[in-house]
């Protein structure tokens, strides 16, 4: 018995010391024979068997020692044998090196993504930037024309009252001139008719009516001028305005300065083949990267009006709205990282901009993963002063 004690000890302290030379720290735990009262790295603590003295040899309990030094202890009641199993350094710096090589790799990794995406936000900035530049030509081009339109309200006004002097003077070929009227140009379309469908060309004819001369005459789709002159013309092409209703206006001014006007409502009806305002998707594989895919939207405007962008929304495959966070879409974060408040389109133009990503970096193609999505844009035509809605839904 006291052969098998010893060399249980003597085991025990080979074990001991390996696995203090692995640990490279000091484990201190204080018995006192007879007391159950343990102290291991100076806190207390109570076993249920203490350390006792048999036949002259001190004995400790090995399951509470060998645990406590980080050792796994099984008891085999069949063949009363207790097997200590302590950590293997090799084997654990293995696993070390596996651990520290996948941290490098995911670092690595996420700094690729970081880079890639601080490029693409330097290459939106100078997008942004030729957008700000289109605004402000926009903004120009509006205040020459207002400069313009003042112009010639001056210039009719002025003869409108040289007119006014010759009626009233004689000067138009009467003995003692015209006494001054008050009724209104009353105007008459004679090729177009409220409600109409225009599918193709149309120039404008008509009739105006009154006793004294006509001095001017404007014609104009919505916001959209046709035509300025002393009668009734402008050519309406559907290709160059947005399907939907519009407002046709007549304008009359006689000598008198009294205005007559004309108004009905028609519709552009063009084939989906020659619809000027248009949207489309497209996706972008960044897997190269090491980032997900993107889905992007293009907004065609080949209207001759300018195009704000008030709203995007898209949907997946199953009908959910894509958010990055609630209440904000992928477009709209874009938006806000620049301050754009407002994204126009000028005429014969077109934009293209990322509105959903693969979030999850699913690695599933681009093309499967944002198959049956929906994009739907809702816009502001100037001309024809009303929102408009643009649907289209990507099929991969």
């Amino acid at each position: 018995m006291k052969k098998k004690c010893l060399s249980f000890l003597l085991s025990l302290c080979i074990v001991l010391f390996s696995f203090s030379a692995f640990a490279q720290q000091d484990i201190e735990i204080k018995m006192v024979i007879d007391n159950p009262s343990v102290m291991v790295n100076g806190e207390e603590t109570v076993i249920d068997v203490p350390p006792t003295i048999l036949d002259g040899r001190t004995m400790v309990p090995i399951r509470f020692v060998a645990e406590n030094l980080g050792a796994e202890v099984e008891w085999d009641g069949a063949t009363r044998t207790v097997t200590i199993r302590m950590p293997d350094p090799h084997v654990l710096k293995e696993q070390l090196e596996i651990v520290q090589s996948e941290l490098k790799e995911l670092e690595e990794t996420y700094h690729a993504k970081i880079q890639a995406l601080e490029e693409q936000l330097e290459s939106s900035k100078g997008e942004i930037a030729e957008l700000q530049e289109i605004i402000d030509a926009m903004e120009l081009e509006y205040a020459e024309k207002l400069q313009e339109l003042e112009e010639k309200i001056e210039t009719l006004e002025k003869l409108i009252e040289d007119l006014k002097e010759q009626l009233a003077s004689g000067d138009n070929g009467g003995e003692n001139g015209l006494l001054e009227e008050t009724d209104p140009p009353v105007i008459t379309l004679l090729n177009i008719s409220e409600g109409q469908n225009i599918d193709e060309e149309i120039t404008l004819k008509g009739d105006i009516e009154d006793e004294s001369p006509i001095a001017f005459v404007r014609s104009k789709l919505g916001t959209h001028l046709l035509h300025e002159g002393r009668s009734i013309d402008g050519t309406i092409t559907p290709s160059s305005f947005a399907s939907g209703e519009y407002t046709l206006t007549v304008e009359a001014i006689d000598a008198f300065g009294n205005i007559g006007t004309k108004s009905i409502k028609v519709n552009i009806a063009n084939t989906p083949q020659d619809e000027p305002l248009g949207l489309a998707a497209k996706v972008m594989d960044l897997s190269a990267m090491g980032q997900g895919s993107l889905l992007f939207s293009t907004i065609t405007n080949n209207t001759s009006s300018y195009i704000e962008v008030l709203k995007i929304e898209v949907f997946d495959a199953d009908g959910n709205l894509f958010e990055i966070m609630p209440g904000v879409g992928f477009a709209e974060v874009m938006l806000m990282q620049f301050e754009m408040k407002h994204l126009l389109i000028q005429k014969n133009d077109k934009i293209s901009l990322p509105v959903a990503m693969d979030m999850e970096d699913s690695g599933r193609p681009p093309r499967e993963f944002f198959r049956d999505w929906k994009i739907r844009v809702t816009v502001y035509d100037f001309i024809m002063q009303r929102e408009l809605m643009l649907e289209t839904i990507f099929i991969g």
